[in-house]
Parts: C-alpha cells; sequence; structure tokens
C-alpha cells in the first residue's frame, strides 16, 4: 500500500468519525432542550 491511500484513508476515518461526534452533540443538545 503506497503512502497517498493510506492518508486518504485516514482522512476519511478522521472527517466520519468528526461527523458523527457531531451529530451527536447535536442530537444530545435537542434532547436536552426538550
Amino acid at each position: 500500500m503506497d503512502k497517498l491511500k493510506v492518508i486518504n484513508l485516514i482522512s476519511l476515518v478522521l472527517g466520519i468519525v468528526f461527523l458523527v461526534y457531531f451529530l451527536i452533540t447535536m442530537f444530545t443538545d435537542v434532547m436536552m432542550s426538550y
């Protein structure tokens, strides 16, 4: 596996993790306000 593929994979995973974390925080904020 070349370095570029590894870097792309890591950035993709980080993006997905950040998106999931953002959605969870938004969801908990909405649940708290109700």
